[in-house]
């Protein structure tokens, strides 16, 4: 005669947790948890060409130690307009309305870094940055690089490097921050003109031979382009390469903004620009956040019923609900 255990309610209890672990594996891993942001920021935006009222912004999320947020969902948000300046219609925020919407969900950027930061050297930058603030911004966005990514340091304005006859290459691709940093400091010059486009397509040109698929040409300027080569020409070149062009405007003296826009618009980029030079560190802080992952945020802007007028400059905040959290991260947008 075969005596069976007593199952104790211990026993039954373990039996039901036992079963319950071999449910979730057959159902596959847990859904991860998804940190709600404490921060966030408006790395930069673009301008609907053939919807002049269309603003994008790109927008990252950033946890409580500064860490961009890898992954998530923006549910909504809601726009303030706090200033309006250079509109003949009218500059006061009340008569200005938005529609709001999510033109791409939260997303990361693809897996590690491969990017060319390209300084201006023009000779204008010796008065627009003479206390070289483009150097401390691109140390800074190196500083914030890890071991997977690669880096590169180039310049254009004084002259180029074999095999390039518009960007002189300080260093090829390297994690080593050492290296970088030295190769920064040293294409920190000012001489020369301003082959904007003939340089973005060399530094294309220098992405493509690399490893990598999240691959970015992080580009300074602070003057309008006087090589012989068109935006069209470097724009299908990126694309090919699938390097996205990161525009970055010091926009002291006049900058080829509605260019450095639909540079960025049609190769999924960034574009952003400030006045002066101590602004850059922010503006390089954001192109970083946006190498990581970022969603789009859709405003449409109207004035008493009209298109904003070219020229008119909106100030104001977006506050997004995310992961369970929410941030407020400011904006402004110059109409073209």
């Amino acid at each position: 005669m075969m005596i069976q255990p007593v199952k104790t309610a211990k026993h039954h209890a373990m039996l039901a947790l036992c079963t319950l672990g071999l449910l979730l594996s057959a159902c596959g891993p847990t859904t991860a948890v998804v940190t709600p942001p404490k921060t966030g920021t408006v790395n930069g935006y673009t301008i609907d060409a053939a919807h002049k009222d269309t603003v994008k912004f790109n927008i990252s999320a950033l946890d409580g130690a500064g860490k961009v947020i890898l992954s998530g969902k923006v549910d909504s948000f809601t726009v303030q307009v706090s200033e309006v300046t250079g509109n003949p219609d009218s500059n006061n925020p009340q008569d200005f309305t938005y529609t709001a919407s999510i033109c791409g969900q939260y997303t990361s950027a693809g897996g590690p870094l491969t990017c060319a930061v390209v300084l201006d050297a023009s000779g204008s930058m010796g008065s627009t940055d003479p206390e070289k603030k483009r150097k401390e911004a691109a140390q800074q966005f190196v500083a914030r690089t890890t071991s997977s990514d690669q880096v590169a340091v180039a310049n254009f304005g004084a002259g180029g490097q074999d095999p390039y006859d518009d960007l002189h290459v300080y260093q090829t691709f390297t994690s080593d921050k050492t290296l970088l940093n030295t190769a920064i400091a040293d294409a920190t010059r000012a001489s020369g003109g301003t082959p904007l486009w003939e340089a973005t397509d060399q530094a294309t040109d220098l992405l493509s031979k690399a490893t990598g698929k999240n691959k970015i040409a992080l580009v300074l300027t602070d003057g309008n382009a006087n090589g012989g080569m068109d935006v069209d020409t470097a724009i299908a070149a990126a694309q090919k390469a699938n390097v996205k062009l990161f525009m970055v405007g010091l926009d002291a003296n006049g900058i080829d903004e509605a260019d450095m826009q639909k540079a960025a618009t049609m190769t999924g980029g960034l574009y952003s620009k400030v006045s002066e030079a101590a602004g850059l560190k922010d503006l390089f802080d954001k192109a970083f956040n946006q190498s990581q992952a970022y969603a789009c945020l859709q405003v449409v802007f109207k004035v008493k019923g009209k298109l904003p007028a070219a020229g008119t400059e909106i100030k104001g905040t977006l506050t997004v609900n995310m992961n369970g959290g929410q941030f407020v991260a400011p904006y402004a947008v110059t109409f073209l």
